[in-house]
């Protein structure tokens, strides 16, 4: 399915991506040392992404990143797990994610043109995961994912992903509009209070999409048909929600 803020994403990411791929990743970690960048990624993958599961549950899966950027995770991910897809739909991003994994005969790239996996068959996939992704699509797009998620899971599969709260994005605009900090931060503010579902906004830095709430992730995962969804603020690790659900 092609939706009409896709080409516009594809686009914006090229640009970001091709002028400086770890900075379209990382945001303000970019200009981190690497072994910080590191640091970070291995709290992110042990703190958020794999929390509450043991390394015996994980070592036999095969598992899917949706929006790898330039594999800070996937070579993490890929000393734990079997097998390891990363995909992105940024095709200069996924060639330096090549560059930095082509040593690990256990993890495959693919980029994807718009919000699903066509080459990646249904029922295939244990565990997939995405971290701060869906807060630079469109809701329609989001949507989709969610959908492709469900379709690429085995049965008792689990999907975790992370997203930016209403709360937090209405926090941060009004401090960075009473600051003077940020030109996006009014273009958060709007968003969060009105929930734009098929609006992606593009400027300079990158494409800026949506804020979410439990309810209505809740809503939404459940008519998909995800069941055991849970919440887990991350205030200290974040900022945001990370979410998961299993496919029965």
């Amino acid at each position: 399915m092609e939706f009409s803020s896709l080409p516009r994403i594809r686009k914006k990411w090229e640009q970001v991506g091709k002028k400086n791929p770890v900075f379209a990743t990382a945001g303000g970690r970019a200009s981190a040392s690497p072994k910080k960048l590191a640091e970070d990624s291995l709290q992110i993958l042990e703190n958020g992404i794999l929390f509450d599961m043991s390394p015996e549950s994980i070592s036999s899966m095969t598992v899917l990143e949706i929006g790898c950027g330039v594999g800070r995770l996937l070579g993490l991910m890929s000393e734990r797990s079997t097998r390891v897809i990363g995909v992105d739909v940024c095709n200069a991003i996924i060639q330096e994610a090549q560059k930095r994994t082509n040593h690990l005969p256990n993890v495959e790239l693919y980029q994807n043109l718009g919000s699903n996996f066509p080459f990646i068959p249904s029922r295939s996939i244990d565990f997939v995961y995405s971290y701060r992704v869906f807060n630079h699509n469109a809701g329609d797009v989001v949507l989709s994912y969610f959908n492709e998620a469900f379709r690429v899971l085995r049965s008792g599969g689990i999907f975790r992903f992370h997203v930016t709260g209403t709360s937090r994005m209405l926090r941060d605009s009004v401090n960075n509009l009473f600051h003077m900090k940020s030109r996006l931060a009014f273009v958060g503010f709007v968003q969060a209070c009105l929930w734009f579902d098929s609006v992606i906004v593009i400027f300079p830095m990158v494409p800026i999409g949506r804020s979410y709430t439990k309810k209505e992730l809740r809503s939404r995962l459940t008519k998909i048909g995800f069941t055991d969804i849970g919440f887990r603020d991350c205030e200290r690790l974040d900022g945001g929600i990370w979410v998961t659900c299993r496919k029965i």
